[in-house]
């Protein structure tokens, strides 16, 4: 094969990496541990007002001036250095947190001089409480499998933001084979909008490929283990072959000991209980009893199981979280620990009633467990976690300071009360009101730009909230601006404006083939996507209406505010005409398969040029 020849198939080979690369979002990957190793974006540091955050950075030992500070979009705080220590190549680094500072999610940024001066940024590190909490509320994701749970874990950071736990725990495969860029592009892209920690921990998916080499680079390590507080949470690897190595059990051991006065918390990825679950009596000195009730890889390690087992039960661990049979389950053992298994939160979903899910569970300061259950459901009475893609909700006009009045609508279809919290950012030096809620909490907090406002409230079991803050009143009607038909999505898209507190909804009425006039819901259109992100705040809210058939199809629409003003009506008329139905093959001729997607069918493309490129060059080795 000539030279030449060899050129031509490596220029084919880029182009089709190129095409594939094209699709992805634009995210560099980078080593997160590579100068600080904690915290980390998937391992975060949660501290309380005059408490102390923990730093452990890499540098030699001559490095000097350490600074930090605490980053968010609300402004920027400066942490005061109370102690430093180098040990085992690295820098453990105690500073102080100032009082007063909104408890929100930040970055962490660090400065030192280590032959020149070294700026850092670790993102999403950092939470701020004021206090720590009676009652932990942790959300619980696991098998996410990116990246072709992509677009499910994307839902899944829009809910939880507003539904705001103390932490959000992922218990394993967050990607699908560790040696698939995209899936580590994704978790990149997507998880720049938590507005709540992440923490998260290795399943045998994120085993596959490099025996999770990514995953350490990309993550943070394969155990850990973390203090809230009065909580202590524990996570472990159960790696590829599904248990729990003595040596983990060793060192989990030891932590416990040193936290005795604690409510404990551990999470793994396969479950020791498989499904059904219930409750179970497990005798302690005799736990080859219970093998039968036990998922397959802990029988088969039966020694393993039993430590963990009697770990749990000896130092009252009471809550355990766990993943990887992509189905709720849920275990009480001897009455007071709780094994909590939970439906894919991006993975494959089984066939009948299963769903995409995420869970909410209260840990309190004195151990109870409290789960929020799907539609008020029983502890057993499966499934239970909460359906992803059933939370809607958007902020208007704006938030980021420019505006003396913003608007939150939510929607849910849980069927359970789901407490929140609101984030308003709203202009300084006025008196503001709530408007739209009776039972809430609200803080607020002087930030560069405004005063950020905290509102704790409950979606009630209606699943409804129409909550507006404000500094004066507004009895401005609100518009619509134009009513359009959307060919390929089959919708017709309603854009409203308003100069007040912001459009709420708008009433829709649609008469076909001068029919009489059906009053029809309208959809507020949310951008919640893998590729092009998550925006929750829109200036002037848009509406969708199903097309209802074809023939001349007129709508009626007015659009409501938030204060109750209702604008003119607008009706327009559009005529469908019908579409060419589906072409029927001849009897006895095969219908032609569909068309695959683009990326497939470039992966194919290049998977078979591979091929020949591998062939030409042995033949050419042999000749």
């Amino acid at each position: 094969m000539s030279h030449r020849k060899y050129i031509v198939f490596l220029i084919l080979i880029t182009v089709l990496f190129a095409s594939l690369s094209l699709s992805l979002p634009k995210v560099e990957l980078r080593n997160v541990r590579e100068v600080v190793e904690y915290p980390l974006p998937a391992l975060p540091e949660i501290a309380v007002w005059n408490g102390e955050l923990i730093v452990k950075a890499k540098a030699s030992q001559s490095a000097k001036d350490w600074k930090a500070w605490l980053v968010s979009k609300h402004g920027t705080y400066s942490l005061e250095l109370t102690s430093s220590e180098y040990s085992e190549e690295m820098w453990i680094l105690t500073f102080k947190v100032p009082s007063g500072i909104p408890p929100i999610l930040y970055d962490l940024k660090i400065s030192f001089s280590d032959n020149g001066e070294r700026e850092y940024v670790q993102p999403r590190s950092v939470s701020i409480l004021k206090e720590w909490p009676e009652k932990l509320k942790i959300g619980h994701l696991t098998d996410i499998h990116f990246p072709g749970g992509a677009q499910i874990y994307a839902r899944c950071v829009y809910e939880l933001n507003l539904i705001r736990p103390h932490l959000v725990v992922a218990t394993g495969d967050v990607v699908d084979v560790d040696t698939i860029k995209s899936a580590w592009v994704y978790n990149f892209f997507l998880s720049r909008y938590w507005k709540v920690p992440f923490y998260s921990i290795p399943g045998n998916h994120d085993h596959a490929g490099d025996d999770a080499a990514n995953y350490q680079k990309f993550a943070g390590p394969l155990y850990w283990y973390t203090r809230i507080g009065p909580y202590l949470v524990i996570a472990f690897d159960t790696a590829a072959d599904g248990y729990v190595t003595k040596e983990q059990l060793e060192w989990a051991e030891k932590i416990l000991s040193q936290n005795p006065d604690t409510v404990k918390i551990m999470a793994f990825h396969h479950p020791i209980f498989n499904y059904p679950g219930g409750e179970i009596e497990v005798d302690l000195e005799n736990i080859e009893k219970v093998k039968h009730k036990m998922y397959s890889s802990w029988a088969e390690h039966l020694e393993e199981a039993s430590i963990l087992v009697r770990m749990i039960a000896n130092y009252d661990v009471r809550l355990i979280l766990s993943g990887h049979i992509h189905s709720d389950t849920v275990v009480v053992m001897n009455g007071r620990h709780y094994f909590l298994i939970k439906e894919p939160s991006g993975g494959s979903v089984r066939e009948g009633s299963h769903y995409p899910s995420y869970r909410i569970v209260y840990v309190s300061k004195t151990g109870e467990v409290e789960p929020i259950m799907y539609q008020g459901r029983d502890l057993f009475e499966y499934p239970n976690s909460l359906p992803v893609g059933n939370i809607l909700y958007y902020y208007t006009p704006a938030n980021d300071g420019s505006s003396s009045a913003i608007s939150l609508r939510v929607d849910s279809g849980l069927k359970t009360e789901i407490p929140i919290v609101a984030e308003f950012k709203v202009k300084a030096g006025e008196e503001y009101k709530i408007y739209g809620v009776e039972d809430y909490e609200v803080e607020s907090y002087e930030v560069e730009g405004g005063v950020l406002y905290l509102v704790k409230t409950t979606i009630p079991v209606d699943g409804k909230i129409r909550m507006t803050l404000a500094a004066a009143d507004d009895n401005s009607p609100p518009k619509v601006e134009a009513i359009e038909l959307d060919e390929e999505s089959k919708r017709f898209v309603i854009k409203t404006s308003d100069e007040g507190w912001g459009v709420a909804d708008v009433t829709v009425e649609i008469s076909v083939n001068g029919g009489e006039w059906k009053k029809v819901d309208a959809v507020p259109l949310v951008l919640i996507d893998r590729d092009e992100g998550i925006v929750d705040v829109y200036e002037k809210p848009e509406f969708a209406v199903e097309v209802p058939g074809t023939g001349t199809i007129k709508l009626r629409v007015k659009a409501v505010d938030f204060a109750g003003n209702v604008g003119e009506e607008v009706v327009k008329s559009f005529k469908l005409g019908e579409e060419k139905p589906e072409e029927k093959p001849e009897e006895g001729v095969e219908k032609p398969p569909p068309e695959l997607p683009t990326e497939t069918i470039l992966i194919a493309v290049l998977a078979v040029l591979l091929v020949v490129l591998a062939v030409l060059v042995v033949k050419r080795r042999r000749s």
